[in-house]
């Protein structure tokens, strides 16, 4: 099986990788985002809305609050967040992946890949994001229509291959230390 790196620099891959995540995290953690009654979760409501309706009572809400500038602080610090989490994720599942045979080691290696999918659905979500809070301040709401459609595809399926790989690694580490363990007694 082809992983995106040789097996010897994964550990070395995740340990920085989670280091890179921490890094871009604290950063957003430096301008956090208040969640109004028109987004309960954040800025996870706004990449889902898909819509100008959804949206524009989050953008307004945050504009109220003197919070744009936040918001696009956070959309370029997850930058550094996704290339972290991303490659984390890709390598956590390789080593799970290589420990495992069969149907499960080929299910790692899909989410190996597909954890490094989700960074990149992940980056074009965010550029269309930025793109939509530039398109409320000029005041050029259809424009952001398909923006908006985009963030959503987008953030739907990486979230989906995020909570894939992470239920793939918590699992597979699971299997693996019973493996181990039962092989030890």
């Amino acid at each position: 099986m082809w992983y995106p790196l040789p097996g010897a620099w994964l550990l070395p891959a995740l340990l920085g990788a989670l280091a890179l995540a921490a890094i871009g995290g604290a950063a957003m953690m430096l301008r956090p985002i208040r969640r109004p009654p028109e987004a309960p979760w954040g800025i996870v409501d706004f990449e889902l809305a898909g819509t100008w309706d959804r949206a524009e009572p989050m953008l307004q809400s945050w504009q109220a609050s003197g919070l744009l500038g936040s918001l696009r602080f956070n959309l370029w610090a997850d930058f550094v967040f996704l290339a972290g989490y991303a490659t984390a994720l890709s390598a956590g599942c390789a080593l799970v992946a290589t420990r495992l045979s069969g149907g499960w080691g080929a299910l790692g290696l899909a989410l190996t890949w597909g954890a490094l999918a989700a960074g990149i659905l992940d980056a074009i979500e965010n550029v269309a994001l930025l793109r939509t809070i530039g398109h409320f301040e000029r005041g050029t709401p259809g424009q952001a229509s398909g923006t908006l459609r985009l963030a959503q595809w987008c953030a739907a399926a990486k979230f989906a291959l995020v909570i894939a790989g992470l239920l793939y690694y918590i699992l597979g580490a699971a299997v693996g230390l019973a493996a181990r363990s039962g092989h030890t007694s």
